[in-house]
């Protein structure tokens, strides 16, 4: 059978790196067989896709783990203390309150990551070392998404998808995500942009950035999903950015 090894990433999303004595926690014991109790690895530092720092560790599993659900977590140093739990994130059961992560070992190399936070990972962002500008965004259950940008006189999107002046596919990425990586940020600041989701019942739907950094809007003008040709200053920002989602615009800053 082959062997099972399993690197373990935990990416703060952060550019300044806080965190100290960063450990993985298991639940193997020392032989890497499964364990009750949590067993500590020392996490080296690294640099995740985005160029922030990340701390990764990989462990080499006995065979006879091979099918099993295993736990995992980090422990770390940070200014509020020694020995804090790193994982922000509940499981996924109302009835627990434990913050820890799950997969089931499987034979050869995998991965399982952790993001404290996505505010580097989503939306907008210019690349490290380049001029390219990469558009991210989270839609597992989405059959095709497309970049779209708008008319910045107008600043808008109806639902019937009038206003898009340019549209660009995005491709399928790691987790659910959705990707386009575009040449030259520059011509892209101060666009007006939204997803177009293709969803898993074949219907269309135009989706905000919850990860911009602005957002049109702070007039008196609710076009409520009908075209608009007005300023993007009297479009209204509540309405068209908190209550009607598929219809608000966001900017690049």
């Amino acid at each position: 059978m082959c062997p099972a090894s399993v690197r373990f990433s935990y990416r703060p999303g952060l550019l300044a790196n806080p965190f100290r004595n960063v450990r993985l926690a298991g639940s193997w014991d020392a032989s890497c067989r499964t364990a009750a109790d949590w067993s500590f690895t020392p996490m080296h530092s690294a640099v995740d896709e985005d160029g922030c720092p990340a701390f990764e560790a990989v462990v080499n599993f006995d065979d006879s783990a091979i099918g099993e659900v295993l736990r995992w977590g980090v422990m770390l140093d940070a200014p509020l203390g020694e020995g804090l739990w790193g994982i922000a994130s509940e499981v996924d059961d109302v009835a627990s309150k434990a913050r820890e992560r799950s997969f089931t070992l499987q034979a050869g190399a995998q991965d399982e990551f952790y993001y404290l936070t996505h505010c580097g990972r989503f939306g907008a962002l210019p690349q490290p070392g380049s001029s390219d500008n990469r558009f991210s965004l989270w839609a597992p259950n989405a059959r095709s998404l497309d970049l779209v940008f708008a008319d910045p006189a107008h600043g808008y999107v109806a639902d019937d998808g009038s206003g898009v002046l340019r549209s660009i596919p995005m491709a399928p990425a790691h987790g659910g995500v959705w990707q386009v990586t575009l040449a030259d940020f520059s011509q892209f600041v101060s666009q007006p942009y939204m997803f177009r989701v293709v969803k898993d019942d074949g219907t269309v739907a135009f989706r905000t950035d919850i990860y911009s950094r602005k957002q049109t809007g702070a007039g008196n003008t609710d076009p409520k999903g009908q075209l608009y040709l007005g300023l993007p200053a009297d479009l209204d920002g509540p309405q068209s950015c908190s209550v009607v989602c598929d219809s608000s615009k966001i900017m690049l800053t």
